[in-house]
């Protein structure tokens, strides 16, 4: 029986199809009664992840799982690892008596697997706690990094060579806003291949492949800043001032003369060094070191800013931050997507920000999902985000009109 006052359809699993795996007998039943109360279309149950994983198998039309972590023979982090491998893609609620250190690491891993992750509860499962996660709006819960579809190699990489060449390739921009007002100042630019025979692909079904050579990465690079070249032309006759973020390769960055090469393809496309900031990673920033500190010295030298991405996530940190004369810190998604929920990453967030204001460089944070997040590094004065919760990445041509209508409801 629905709760008072909601129709069927209201309640957050209304259609749905839900496993609840739980080896206490009581407690599985009390999740299964839940489920069910807020509208499930069937309840399965299983006693561990020996049996979730058969439940999988029989139905694949498993939507929901809520699993315990700690059960005999297949505990709950085997049980995720498995039916990921698998293929399967429900959404996971992890609901464990588990501290939140662990509780936050498994998310993270099942995040990484390209899952859904809405949330993490105690148990025993509280209907009011699972009613409001689930009843959330999908650009307000958290979730994990796409993945490609598992059928879906890296391409070949002479493919991708064609493919550039061909002018299959385009870019989508995520919005990049100030914490503080939520003005729209910049946005990163992100390659998309429109393949004939599998529609607009990301980054995983062809980044790998493309970045062991450097005349296709290079040429990739040079299509991506040619399309945000003529969209930031009409962006600024059109009154938008935003500056471009665009990933530059570790294999590009550690090539001699790549800093020549890329000063003549911004002159030719009038592209000016206010429009962009190139985005390089720790490891692209310490690879053949000589060559890499050339180059983004003489990209700095001529007014281009750098940024630091994925900070937090390699084992060069700060030695690089010393090094390279970067403009700009970048606060890496595993770290945002949680705050300030998980106390150790918003400790880590803090430091780094109090860094980047002591050295002078401007801060953004990507993966923010939630108004949490949001506040939270608000208030750690952060001064930019992107993420799931205001915007997706989004053809260049849509970007002022959702600069126009979309942004009312963020500011307030």
């Amino acid at each position: 029986m629905s709760a008072a006052g909601d129709a069927p359809s209201d309640l957050p699993l209304s259609g749905r199809v839900v496993l609840v795996v739980e080896d206490s007998s009581l407690q599985r039943e009390h999740g299964v009664e839940i489920a069910r109360r807020l509208g499930a279309q069937r309840v399965l149950a299983a006693g561990d992840g020996v049996e979730g994983l058969e439940q999988l198998d029989r139905n694949p039309d498993i939507g929901l799982v809520i699993t315990d972590l700690e059960m005999p023979r297949m505990d709950g982090i085997r049980f995720i690892g498995e039916f990921a491998a698998r293929g399967f893609r429900p959404e996971l609620v992890i609901a464990s008596s588990h501290g939140p250190a662990v509780l936050h690491s498994v998310r993270l891993m099942a995040e990484t697997y390209g899952l859904a992750v809405p949330g993490v509860l105690s148990k025993p499962l509280d209907e009011p706690a699972l009613r409001t996660l689930l009843g959330m709006p999908p650009a307000l819960r958290p979730r994990g990094p796409a993945a490609a579809a598992p059928e879906l190699q890296p391409l070949d990489l002479e493919r991708i060579r064609e493919g550039v060449r061909a002018g299959e390739f385009t870019c989508y921009f995520q919005p990049q806003l100030t914490l503080k007002g939520a003005l729209l100042r910049g946005a990163e630019a992100l390659a998309r291949w429109r393949h004939p025979d599998h529609g607009l692909l990301g980054p995983a079904a062809f980044l790998p492949q493309a970045e062991t050579s450097a005349e296709v990465i290079g040429e990739l690079t040079a299509a991506v800043l040619a399309e945000v070249a003529s969209h930031w032309q009409v962006w600024h006759r059109r009154g938008l001032k935003l500056d471009v973020s665009v990933n530059l390769s570790a294999l590009s960055v550690s090539a001699p003369g790549y800093a020549d090469r890329l000063l003549e393809t911004c002159a030719r496309l009038d592209l000016p060094p206010k429009a962009l900031v190139f985005e390089v990673t720790e490891s692209a920033s310490i690879s053949d070191l000589g060559h890499s500190l050339s180059n983004l010295a003489r990209l700095r030298m001529h007014g281009f800013r750098l940024s630091i991405d994925d900070f937090g996530t390699g084992f060069s940190t700060f030695a690089q931050l010393e090094r390279i004369p970067f403009s700009e810190l970048k606060v890496d998604c595993s770290l945002t997507r949680n705050l300030p929920e998980a106390g150790r990453s918003l400790l880590l967030v803090q430091g780094m920000l109090k860094i980047a204001k002591d050295l002078g460089l401007n801060t953004v944070a990507e993966g923010v999902e939630t108004l949490a997040a949001w506040e939270a590094l608000r208030q750690l004065d952060c001064e930019r985000a992107q993420g799931f919760l205001f915007a997706r990445p989004m053809p260049g041509a849509q970007l002022v009109d959702w600069a126009h209508q979309d942004r009312a409801h963020l500011r307030a």
